[in-house]
């Protein structure tokens, strides 16, 4: 049993730590947060401030995880504490199906009843949410969110930062791009560019924005 701080303590959080508790391999489990959220639902406490989390000692058994949804936001809390020298987890539902021979990358959660199978890579500090299906020998780069429901068949290559709505669906072998946007319920046949937001089925691009770099 290890210590595990989750970094963000909005409703995406909440979710989080169910999936820790369910695991039953961290104790305590506590929350850090730079902004005021009311935690008096979540049955954890909240330590603070993301300086409590970087001022630990370094010798201390403690993972963290970044429970925030928003990509960016995301990828800045965990490349902070990865400069810092902290430990990320990688959570994992009970009832997720993984493949023995899937990748899951450091500070990635895999929400309940998601399917990653055969030979698919998942980088790191991504989320795989409820119910997702990742099909065998996709590829799916650091920082992106897998929505609710999503569908992404076999050999699907997603870059940094992709948002995919709920029940958003790509066929095999689609390519996305760094920072796209796929919305609910969009189906990508074949590619979407990088910085595009796309929806509809099948997905056309209607927006643009810049590409994002935590770095």
């Amino acid at each position: 049993m290890k210590p595990l701080i989750l970094w963000g303590a909005g409703g995406h959080a909440a979710v989080v730590l169910d999936i820790a508790v369910a695991m039953g391999c961290f104790d305590p489990v506590a929350f850090v947060d730079d902004g005021q959220p009311d935690c008096s639902s979540l049955h954890a406490p909240l330590l603070g401030s993301s300086r409590v989390l970087l001022s630990l000692p370094q010798e201390m058994d403690c993972q963290f995880l970044v429970s925030i949804g928003d990509n960016q936001a995301r990828a800045r809390c965990f490349e902070a504490g990865l400069r810092d020298g902290r430990l990320p987890a990688t959570l994992i539902h009970p009832s997720a199906i993984v493949s023995p021979l899937a990748v899951i990358g450091r500070g990635t959660v895999v929400m309940a009843r998601a399917v990653i199978n055969s030979r698919a890579v998942i980088g790191q500090n991504c989320i795989v949410n409820t119910g997702a299906v990742v099909e065998h020998d996709c590829l799916v780069d650091d920082h992106v969110h897998i929505g609710p429901g999503a569908l992404l068949g076999g050999g699907v290559k997603i870059q940094s930062y992709v948002s995919m709505g709920l029940g958003a669906i790509a066929l095999p072998k689609a390519v996305i791009g760094h920072s796209a946007v796929i919305g609910a319920g969009g189906v990508v046949l074949d590619a979407v560019p990088a910085s595009a937001t796309a929806v509809g089925v099948p997905a056309r691009i209607v927006a643009r924005v810049p590409v994002y770099s935590a770095e």
